[in-house]
């Protein structure tokens, strides 16, 4: 069983409006012109967005979260993130991009994106690790389908993450569980 609180996470980058409502929601809004990704398609490196974490260790943990926002400017995006260092972590949850994205970014020096279409800005998202094997899982209908499975060894921070690469910044609710069987 892995727990989480609000009092054990910290802000990589806090934002300039944010409100904690209890132990596991926190309510925030994005930092404009901010972004987490490497050396991919182009794109300059930047690792300046919103996330709010809390150290995990190098074993086996599981986290949940249920991410929503508003999101209105091309590559608006929000959900759950694993950070070992700032070139080696894993981004989920839902992206804007000409419409909703289930979106997974996988980073070990380059990010590697992976999408599927999503119906709605809002989902709840899991991570499992294992061995060094970390599941991103989605819930749907009350169970949970993996979408994406990969290798990512080391001490490690989990929590929820926004970021606005294009855009001005928008609101963000997160609540995430704190009891999470492994």
């Amino acid at each position: 069983m892995t727990k989480y609180s609000l009092d054990d996470m910290k802000w990589t980058r806090e934002p300039e409006r944010w409100t904690r409502l209890g132990d596991s929601t926190v309510a925030w809004t994005s930092s404009p012109v901010s972004d987490f990704w490497r050396h991919t398609g182009g794109v300059a490196p930047k690792h300046d967005g919103n996330s709010l974490l809390t150290p995990v260790g190098a074993g086996d943990f599981a986290f949940e979260a249920d991410v929503t926002g508003t999101l209105t400017d091309q590559y608006d995006q929000f959900g759950v993130f694993v950070e070992i260092d700032e070139q080696t972590w894993i981004k989920a949850g839902i992206e804007f991009d000409g419409g909703f994205w289930l979106s997974t970014v996988a980073t070990k020096e380059r990010s590697d994106w992976a999408r599927e279409r999503a119906e709605v800005a809002a989902v709840a998202l899991r991570l499992l690790r294992h061995d060094d094997t970390v599941q991103v899982l989605v819930g749907e209908d009350g169970s949970w389908r993996m979408i994406r499975e990969l290798t990512l060894a080391g001490p490690a921070r989990v929590g929820v993450y926004s970021c606005a690469p294009k855009g001005e910044g928008f609101s963000i609710l997160a609540r995430f569980a704190t009891e999470v069987e492994e």
